[in-house]
């Protein structure tokens, strides 16, 4: 945990506060974010695209790939500890959470996964 929180603060720490607040991060010279200005929670549904050329590895048993951005979205099947997987960009939603669209190397399978389960943090690149 404390290595994605390191990593995805580095990142955030260059963004100027406009982009911080689209995130749904605030930073202490701007205000809180307006709802609806960071993915929802609930919702399933997101928009994602290939923006990233990194990778990592599930760093846990099993990390499930699920169909959007939330714990309550629909697993479309799980993955054991170090499986490789390509990253494509990043969400953090309304509560904080943060997550990572990207493809199982080797396969078509792609889906959401919960960057604390990844090795490195996730994507760094925002969709």
């Amino acid at each position: 945990m404390q290595q994605h929180t390191t990593r995805r603060l580095a990142v955030l720490a260059a963004l100027p506060a406009a982009t911080l607040m689209f995130a749904g991060v605030a930073s202490a010279a701007a205000a809180p974010a307006e709802t609806g200005d960071a993915v929802s929670t609930m919702s399933c549904s997101h928009s994602h695209s290939n923006k990233d050329a990194d990778h990592g590895y599930v760093d846990a048993d099993w990390l499930k790939r699920r169909s959007g951005p939330h714990t309550s979205c629909e697993a479309w099947g799980q993955e054991p500890r170090g499986t490789k997987i390509y990253y494509h960009c990043y969400v953090i939603t309304d509560g904080g959470d943060s997550w990572t669209w990207g493809r199982v190397a080797g396969t078509q399978k792609q889906g959401w996964f919960n960057d604390d389960y990844l090795s490195d943090g996730g994507s760094l690149e925002e969709c």
